[in-house]
């Protein structure tokens, strides 16, 4: 974020404009000197109101060169505006109000990015100045010394400009890796909260099982084929957590398994929120495929890379391929059917 933006096209920014033009336009009218209020002096205030303006109107945070452009173009013409109405001198005291004026807005064009074109404007006002000296038949080091006191302001302010965009650079990088280090927190949290709930779900599964386990009565027939599909369950929570996260593809597996069928599930993609989206969507179109499968033996793998993943199933009759990409979504032999 750079300084500047906190008073980019704001109220604020506005008012500190009106009082630059009010703040000159004040001192032009009680200077002593009648000869100074006049036409172009007018002339002249009006056009540092419309340069104020087109800086306060472009409301990026680097001001662009076009802007930029035109506020140079306004310098120069006001300056010559003003210096057509001037006597020639060495001294102009406050006859000279529209150097210190238009500077201001050459500084803060270099605070709002344009550091070079600010300089630019200045070597268009000591140009300017520099013909209104030679017309009136004067040296060119006249115009020199007019300038070189507001080019000592400009330099300050460049430093000054320069300073503050490493410091909003750095607040950017600071601000950038708080935001990250927020979003992992928060991913983090959100990882351990699933993980604990993972964990709840099959504590709540196993301890039945483990009370049979633990009774003095035998075990049966349903309670050997639970604690099979159990323990492929916990070996699934362990090898591919990220594949057993839908519960209607889950409860699929847990079926095929209940019924006596070896459901074999392999995880190759690397985790990614991506990746996480499409495990999701595969596993969830997948579910109501397995379901028809009665082969005794199946393997599923997750496989891909952003863009393009893809959910395998390959049975002794079956050999499903669902593919998942994020302009079209779930596709596949099984499309049609998912789809309805």
């Amino acid at each position: 974020m750079q300084p500047w933006i906190v008073l980019r096209s704001s109220r604020a920014a506005w008012v500190i404009a009106a009082c630059l033009v009010l703040t000159h336009a004040v001192l032009v009218a009680l200077t002593p000197d009648i000869r100074l209020i006049s036409v172009t002096v007018i002339a002249g205030l009006l056009g540092l109101a419309v340069g104020a303006a087109i800086l306060m109107l472009d409301g990026a945070p680097r001001m662009s060169r076009a802007r930029a452009a035109a506020v140079i173009a306004t310098v120069a013409l006001t300056t010559a505006v003003v210096e057509h109405g001037l006597p020639f001198s060495d001294d102009l005291g406050w006859a000279g109000w529209h150097f210190g004026a238009l500077t201001f807005l050459l500084l803060a064009m270099a605070v709002r990015g344009r550091v070079g074109m600010a300089w630019v404007g200045l070597a268009a006002m000591f140009l300017v100045t520099l013909v209104w000296a030679l017309a009136a038949g004067g040296s060119p080091l006249v115009a020199a010394e007019l300038i070189v006191r507001h080019a000592g302001t400009l330099l300050v302010g460049t430093w000054v400009a320069m300073g503050l965009d490493r410091m909003g650079r750095r607040l950017d990088r600071v601000r950038g890796s708080a935001i990250a280090r927020a979003a992992t927190e928060v991913s983090a949290a959100a990882a351990e909260q699933e993980r604990r709930t993972r964990i709840d779900g099959v504590l709540e599964r196993a301890m039945p099982v483990l009370e049979v386990i633990a009774s003095e009565g035998g075990i049966g027939e349903e309670d050997r084929v639970r604690a099979r599909v159990l323990e492929a369950a916990l070996r699934d929570e362990i090898r591919v957590p990220g594949l057993v996260r839908q519960r209607a593809f889950t409860d699929a597996v847990e079926a095929a398994r209940r019924a006596g069928r070896e459901v074999l599930l392999l995880d190759d993609a690397e985790d990614a929120p991506e990746t996480r989206r499409a495990r999701d969507r595969l596993t969830l179109a997948m579910a109501p495929v397995l379901a028809r499968v009665t082969d005794a033996r199946m393997t599923l793998r997750f496989s891909g890379r952003p863009g393009a993943y893809r959910l395998t199933l390959v049975s002794d009759s079956h050999d499903e391929v669902l593919r998942w990409n994020d302009e079209d979504g779930v596709s596949g032999a099984e499309e049609a059917a998912l789809t309805r």
